[in-house]
């Protein structure tokens, strides 16, 4: 027989008050329902292999949640995970979001993109669907007096000056403070996000942005892409990875002395 499906309505009211509910004599008869999730990652294109990650980690909590009786609060109703592909496009995040909440999910977890996200949340604060988002950490997507929408990992500004204050301890623990920097980072809204605070706090540290290199993800890989081409702190070795090799949405590199090969221009603003 198949389970009964839980509504977003009765998912939002039971979750949130999962104490109290779980003295109630009548979840007991909630067994046998389940509780839809639909994720958005982009499980092909440029982000396929980092998308992956996300799945087999959302992969292993719904084993272990479902292994341990399911949601309790819902009298062990287990979860059952829809899938969608955006392939790294808004016009595809848009329609799987809303294939998904057509077919009953309480709520969706993604995309990964913080520009796929932006345009996602409207369709699932029109339908009144939770929005959990996944990996997308650009500061702009709790804004606007959203109610749908929850982050569950640091935003933007907290992740750049995180990762300011890291190199600016390492670097004195090192005895070689840096003094000039450089900065590579895609041109959609996670990275141009990132790009703005790092560019804003590498002031307050002291430092000198001599370049600011915004990249397309949709860039053709190079045929001398390797991994030896990985990004380095220091003179001695200045390699730069190009563009079309990175698998980072940001990059830094600091130098404590004036480096070599690299023009000293003013930075360039993403748009």
């Amino acid at each position: 027989m198949p389970r009964a499906r839980v509504s977003r309505r009765v998912f939002l009211g039971t979750v949130g008050a999962a104490a109290a509910l779980g003295a109630l004599p009548g979840v007991g008869r909630a067994q046998g329902k389940e509780v839809r999730l639909g994720y958005i990652l982009p499980v092909t294109g440029p982000l396929a292999f980092e998308a992956q990650l996300s799945l087999n980690g959302l992969q292993l909590a719904l084993d272990e949640i479902n292994g341990a009786g399911g949601v309790k609060a819902l009298g062990g109703a287990k979860l059952t995970l829809l899938p969608g592909d955006t392939q790294q496009k808004v016009e595809l995040g848009n329609s799987e979001a809303a294939r998904l909440i057509d077919q009953g999910v309480c709520a969706l977890i993604g995309p990964f993109s913080s520009l796929v996200a932006y345009s996602v949340r409207q369709v699932t604060e029109k339908n009144k669907t939770p929005f959990m988002l996944l990996a997308a950490v650009a500061d702009n997507l709790t804004e606007g007096g959203l109610r749908y929408v929850f982050r569950v990992q640091p935003n933007g500004k907290s992740m750049a000056t995180l990762t300011m204050n890291n190199m600016f301890e390492m670097a004195r623990a090192a005895s070689a403070p840096v003094k000039r920097v450089a900065m590579m980072h895609e041109d959609g809204n996670f990275g141009t996000t990132m790009g703005n605070h790092v560019e804003a706090f590498a002031g307050k540290l002291g430092y000198a942005l001599v370049q600011r290199i915004p990249y397309s993800l949709k860039s053709p890989p190079s045929p001398t892409c390797s991994s030896s081409a990985a990004t380095t702190g220091t003179r001695r070795s200045s390699r730069r990875r190009p563009p079309s090799c990175a698998s980072a949405s940001t990059r830094w590199w600091a130098w404590p002395t004036p480096p070599t090969r690299i023009r000293s221009s003013s930075p360039t603003t993403a748009s």
